[in-house]
């Protein structure tokens, strides 16, 4: 085992620090079972990762905090083809009967979306996901991938798992800390979110996990919405192109459309002790995720709102990795049990 030395380790900290926080809404960094699980796309896909990866020895990088490459050059990479395939099985759901019932139901959420045309543009979107790929030399995040993973999904994150065996990112703004934690069975993705500062149980406190803001030029992104439950929203660019609403149930046809309920397998809940923590967890292939495949994702973990006096003035983060414009690329990957080590986390945030 490779040891760091404490003295060389804060003089490298010194010294890496301004490229770390160049970008504060970007994150800070992560620990893959005890190192800083990033390389960039080339060695992703060129070559194989070294077994030390995974050992104490902590990885730094300059250049991880700046604005990445914005996700509509990745997203020009895509096959027209299978856009236009998309757009068609958008509004073969849309204009179909069954959707616009189901859209007419008093309130959100409504029941989970389970019609064909839905099954189709999820296996539309996940073939252009594959297809999306970082630029050469961006840095991807490493999700660990481990079998026979035995997590309930609470809100507690009291299961060893979280703390052994996944990859960690400590981000925060406003003063606020948030601990993430991401790992994989090769079938779902668990999530967990450790809001180290919210101590209230009131506002507007959530956990917000964005998917394929650059797979396709029809959709703005997927996400799923934590809280005491879990809500899953697609946002697209694409409107009715019909007859006008003919009332109040009907005013989804006046904006861009979003699909609400897409996931079915997907679960998610929050818990308060002295704090704050959520568990979700999604499905691989209902998500459009593939284990070995890069994919482009943000983060945002929401807080009590301000207020001026009684009347509400605005809405605030507490935490936030990547944006909509800029995403953090992820790839799950398998990892050898007998790698496992006592994580080690460097963190910076911003006042």
């Amino acid at each position: 085992m490779i040891k760091f030395p404490a003295c060389l380790f804060i003089i490298c900290l010194i010294m890496l620090l301004p490229g770390l926080i160049s970008d504060h809404r970007d994150a800070c960094i992560f620990s893959v079972c005890g190192s800083a699980g990033i390389c960039t796309a080339q060695t992703i896909i060129e070559k194989p990762l070294p077994h030390n990866r995974y050992s104490t020895t902590l990885y730094f990088s300059r250049d991880f905090g700046k604005k990445a490459v914005p996700g509509d050059r990745v997203r020009a990479e895509n096959d027209d083809l299978l856009h236009e395939k998309l757009f068609s099985a958008f509004y073969a759901k849309f204009e179909s009967r069954a959707y616009q019932n189901w859209s007419r139901l008093p309130g959100i959420p409504r029941e989970i979306q389970r019609f064909p045309e839905e099954a189709t543009i999820k296996n539309m979107r996940a073939a252009l996901a594959e297809k999306s790929r970082p630029i050469e030399g961006m840095q991807v995040i490493l999700i660990p991938q481990f079998s026979d993973l035995k997590i309930t999904i609470d809100g507690k994150l009291d299961e060893p798992e979280w703390e052994t065996m996944t990859a960690k990112i400590m981000t925060g703004i406003n003063g606020c800390r948030n601990l993430l934690y991401l790992v994989s069975d090769g079938s779902e993705l668990f999530i967990g979110c450790d809001a180290l500062d919210e101590v209230t149980q009131t506002g507007f406190d959530q956990f917000r996990f964005y998917l394929h803001p650059c797979t396709s030029p029809l959709i703005v992104n997927e996400r799923i919405h934590v809280d005491s439950n879990l809500t899953a929203i697609r946002q697209t660019r694409l409107k009715w192109r019909k007859e006008p609403p003919s009332d109040d149930s009907e005013r989804w046809k006046t904006y861009p459309i979003s699909d609400w309920n897409i996931y079915d397998l997907a679960s998610g809940t929050s818990f308060f002790s002295t704090h704050k923590t959520y568990e979700a967890s999604i499905n691989l292939k209902e998500s459009g995720i593939a284990a070995g495949v890069p994919f482009a994702a943000f983060v945002e973990i929401e807080t009590d709102p301000v207020y001026e006096g009684k009347k509400f003035k605005n809405r605030v983060h507490s935490g936030e990795l990547g944006t909509q414009q800029y995403p953090v690329w992820f790839q799950i990957q398998k990892i050898p049990a007998e790698s496992l080590e006592k994580p080690a986390i460097l963190d910076t945030f911003s006042d």
